[in-house]
């Protein structure tokens, strides 16, 4: 159905459209883009600690209180602490 420019057009598209993703994920670090299984978009805040500038990274989650990867602050208990300094949850603020 699709004739050789056809193909290469779509080529083409795909090809612009990967190239804004890189973009984005290039210059633009404070968002954290995951693509989900069913192929949507979200982004992960990564907060702050205001005592240390310790940084929370929701991709590496926090394994010295069994935190596992791709866990958003929002989600983590009450009880977890800042693993640099010891600071409870509501001394972070979100990175923007």
């Amino acid at each position: 159905m699709y004739d050789d420019c056809s193909a290469e057009c779509d080529k083409g598209v795909i090809r612009f459209l990967s190239e804004i993703f890189c973009f984005f994920l290039l210059f633009l670090p404070f968002l954290r883009t995951y693509i989900c299984s069913a192929g949507h978009f979200w982004v992960m805040q990564q907060y702050k600690c205001t005592k240390c500038g310790y940084v929370y990274l929701p991709e590496s989650g926090d394994h010295t209180q069994g935190i596992a990867p791709n866990t958003p602050f929002e989600e983590l208990p009450d009880t977890w602490v800042c693993p640099r300094c010891g600071a409870e949850k509501k001394a972070f603020v979100i990175i923007v």
